[in-house]
């Protein structure tokens, strides 16, 4: 059984916990990032067992063990429930979710958040609202609040460009995920009939040729993007992710590029968690690294803990490297600088980043598990991996 699958996962669980082993609590589904961060959806039989509490235990004893066991991997025990739209607001957490629209026949949904809460939601590099989708089993879109609303009038739009269509039925069809005269030129009647304004099979078909007639006209004006791709078919949930990642990156982009915060050189960090460090009075590396993780844990208010340990130990590497380059931390002997170097992708900054990650000899690289020794040195991971594969023959 590999380690990386969800099943291994769900195999943790059945051996620490005795309501699952008992069959009380159920494991509905499980979906990973293996080493980084994981969702288990448990339901109970029995109304009196709390299926999340079983699978955490006393003081967290149950689930700490699992973590202990998967090297530190994030679990988030989530409970199940029938209906979807409830299990996907909880399987998005911990994002606050303030709609969420679904498309039964295509297992697809779109959940719009606060904008504040929209990267949260998706997570680093679209973690969050993948995990959910794998955990639901249904395409998640993830859009913001404002995002929704202009898609709303974007639609609002293009659907009144269809004679005798008023603003009102323009909701109503945008209500049930009509966003476009070209969509509802492609429907098919019977799925337009008891939308509300359209009660019978006549009204639907009146609808459906007359958008049809403008489309042919070649008058529609197209306001928004998302009317081009409607012509050639909906995008994917996984597009519709990916387009969204990338305006966020843009946007971050823009904001690193006029800011000249020391934090810049953190893997990981944006605009976002430096302005919350700095509102916690640290605005430097140098500053964050005297503190001790729980200190800064406490100080910082980043609800993604994980990803604010993950940029800390970062940041204790970045300094432990000064550190080194003015002497004021002891650097590798020259013996195992000798022995590093017969290693290729061993360069004179790879040496450094190895002794400021704590890997000062050849034996401690090889003792490490190699997906712990990969994360530690932040480093691309072929390039790591290669160094780690080749430590083990170095004499």
């Amino acid at each position: 059984l590999s380690r990386a699958t969800p099943l291994y996962l769900i195999k943790l669980f059945e051996i620490e916990v005795p309501e699952i082993y008992e069959g009380i609590v159920t494991i509905k589904s499980a979906a990973r990032d293996p080493g980084s961060r994981a969702k288990i959806a448990v339901t109970s039989k029995n109304k009196d067992v709390d299926p999340v509490g079983a699978c955490v235990g006393v003081r967290g004893a149950r689930v700490q063990n699992i973590v202990a066991e998967l090297k530190g991997e994030r679990i988030d025990i989530i409970p199940y429930q029938e209906e979807i739209a409830k299990f996907a607001v909880s399987a998005l957490a911990p994002a606050e979710v303030s709609k969420v629209l679904i498309d039964e026949a295509n297992k697809y949904m779109e959940v719009v958040v606060p904008d504040t809460q929209l990267s949260l939601a998706i997570g680093r590099r679209g973690q969050n609202v993948r995990l959910a989708a794998q955990l639901t089993g249904w395409k998640i879109d993830v859009m913001g609040e404002t995002g929704m609303s202009q898609r709303y009038e974007n639609a609002k739009f293009s659907l009144t460009q269809i004679p005798n269509i008023t603003e009102t039925l323009a909701t109503a069809l945008f209500q049930n995920g009509y966003k476009t005269i070209f969509e509802i030129a492609e429907a098919n009647p019977n799925d337009i009939t008891g939308i509300p304004g359209f009660d019978n099979i006549d009204d639907a078909t009146v609808i459906v040729e007359n958008a049809k007639k403008v489309v042919a006209s070649g008058k529609v004006i197209v306001k928004s993007q998302d009317e081009k791709f409607t012509v050639v078919g909906k995008k994917t949930a996984d597009e519709l992710l990916k387009e969204e990642m990338q305006q966020l990156l843009e946007k971050e982009k823009e904001q690193l590029l006029t800011s000249g915060s020391e934090f810049l050189k953190v893997r990981g960090v944006g605009p976002s968690l430096i302005k919350v460090l700095e509102e916690a009075g640290i605005k430097d590396i140098e500053t964050l690294t005297s503190m001790d993780e729980e200190k800064v844990l406490e100080a910082v208010a980043w609800e993604d803990k994980e990803e604010l340990k993950a940029m800390y130990r970062s940041a204790r590497i970045i300094n432990n490297e000064k550190l080194i380059e003015s002497g004021k931390m002891e650097d590798m002997t020259e013996e195992e600088k000798q022995k590093f170097q017969q290693i290729s992708e061993v360069t004179k900054s790879v040496l450094l980043r190895l002794k400021a990650a704590g890997f000062s000899t050849v034996e401690s690289v090889v003792s490490a598990k190699i997906d712990e020794f990969v994360a530690i040195m932040g480093i691309d991971e072929k390039k790591a991996t290669a160094i780690y594969n080749a430590a083990k023959n170095v004499k």
